[in-house]
């Protein structure tokens, strides 16, 4: 009788183990937010995307290629314009490459429970190994445009990304 109480014990055991075992894990309300955000909208957000800020004499571009497998690749570039002296007045001639700054990491769309909003959080992968973490406000994406901006500053410009590759981009 003793060898029989065991083996039933064992076996509800190992039922409601396997019974564990498969069930979901239960979404918090963030992480609902976050599955919704992703199913969304993950797929809208992979491929190259530039911002640009031209002026007369300097130009700052900056490109995010996000891909599917959640990494991406982060670059920005400014540019003067070269100028050549003629009858001594200086006239602006191409733009020249003066600075270009590159990172790298894994990105991944997230419910922002602090400011109760969509943010796409980029994990910039360090030389030294480590990382360090920049949430960007997520306001939208569509075929042509994605937006995205600083958190906690309400006067702050959005920046306006398109798949358009500027012309000083070589």
């Amino acid at each position: 009788m003793k060898k029989l109480s065991l083996s039933l014990l064992a076996i509800l055991i190992i039922g409601f183990v396997f019974a564990a075992c498969d069930r979901e894990p239960k979404l918090t309300p963030q992480g609902e937010k976050t599955k919704a955000l992703n199913d969304k909208y993950r797929n809208k957000i992979v491929g190259k995307w530039y911002y640009e800020e031209p002026n007369d004499n300097k130009y700052f571009v900056k490109m995010y290629n996000f891909k599917a497998d959640g990494n991406y690749e982060f670059e920005a570039r400014w540019f003067a314009k070269d100028t050549k002296t003629e009858n001594k007045n200086d006239t602006p001639q191409q733009w020249v490459q003066t600075n270009v700054c590159e990172k790298h990491g894994k990105w991944q769309l997230r419910w922002n429970k602090e400011y109760n909003c969509p943010s796409l959080e980029l994990r910039d992968i360090q030389e030294t190994g480590g990382s360090v973490v920049l949430m960007t406000m997520f306001e939208y994406v569509n075929e042509n445009e994605l937006c995205i901006g600083p958190f906690g500053d309400k006067e702050a410009v959005l920046d306006v990304y398109t798949h358009n590759k500027p012309s000083v981009w070589k």
